[in-house]
């Protein structure tokens, strides 16, 4: 992701998934050069398209990193108006809530919605992924993913060979 987000000045994503890499790898001085990085440029496109979800969803993420939890919330907002359902884009920043602002409860309020449409594969990638382990014990997880599971199950079961 260095490599990618040094090609182009405009690329929010790769910088944006170097966010996740250094704090998974715990390098904090690194995590916080990348997220002024993804901000600046997430700034930059949405100066030029201010309904560009992808770029709101990072500079979301890139606000919580540097604890502009205002600014975080509401880019993260204005994210999910541009693009209501853009299923990555939700659940992305509610591990954004989760992680870096402690916003548990407004993590569930996004996934719940996204939990009634998850597919099997997002499913498997939310129950591995770590930036949710926050939410793991929260009755409210367990019950939507539980549902979640139940609708998939008989989905499979319905569906012609």
């Amino acid at each position: 992701f260095e490599k990618a987000a040094a090609m182009m000045e405009t690329d929010y994503h790769d910088s944006g998934m170097l966010i996740t890499c250094y704090k998974a790898t715990g390098d904090e001085a690194a995590l916080k050069r990348v997220a002024e990085l993804t901000l600046a440029r997430a700034e930059k496109a949405v100066a030029q398209d201010p309904s560009n979800g992808s770029a709101l969803g990072w500079g979301a993420t890139s606000h919580a990193v540097l604890g502009h939890r205002e600014s975080a919330k509401e880019w993260s907002h204005r994210a999910m108006l541009m693009d209501p359902d853009n299923w990555a884009l939700g659940y992305n920043l509610a591990c954004t809530l989760t992680n870096y602002l402690g916003d548990h409860d407004g993590a569930l309020e996004l996934l719940g919605p996204l939990m009634d449409s998850v597919s099997p594969t997002q499913l498997k990638h939310c129950n591995a992924d770590p930036d949710i382990d926050p939410l793991r014990d929260d009755p409210r997880f367990i019950a939507m993913t539980t549902a979640a599971e139940r609708r998939l199950a008989a989905s499979s079961q319905t569906q012609p060979d």
